[in-house]
């Protein structure tokens, strides 16, 4: 039975062939989830900052932090290959991370407490209902 696996270097240049979000597509997104009922009841949120051409969060942070949310980011582990949840302080800074994404500086954060979210928002090329 051949394998179906792909690698990772041919997933990646099928990410990068895909066409981007538009900035009109990615704050029509960002609006229409602050608009929302989940958004209203979000008092604990996660987010992920966005690669090139991925929608973007930026709306949605500067809403949380206008809010008073609690906000957590994954942030790297240096010298590992793991994630943790970090949570944003007003001292908060962040330093360049290891796939090219901003993280959090664990130096300037709290850990996180991923039991305490109640929405993750994690951009995305597309996504498909089956």
């Amino acid at each position: 039975m051949a394998s179906s696996r792909v690698s990772k270097s041919a997933l990646r240049a099928r990410v990068r062939a895909l066409p981007g979000a538009t900035d009109a597509e990615s704050l029509a997104n960002q609006r229409a989830l602050l608009a929302s009922d989940l958004w209203a009841a979000a008092f604990n949120i996660a987010l992920y900052r966005s690669l090139p051409g991925e929608p973007a969060t930026d709306l949605l942070f500067a809403d949380a932090a206008r809010l008073g949310m609690d906000i957590q980011y994954p942030a790297a582990r240096p010298g590992t290959k793991t994630y943790s949840w970090r949570r944003l302080t007003d001292k908060t800074t962040w330093r360049p991370g290891p796939h090219g994404i901003d993280d959090p500086d664990p130096a300037t954060t709290r850990p996180g407490r991923p039991g305490d979210l109640r929405l993750v928002v994690v951009p995305g090329l597309r996504s498909e209902e089956t």
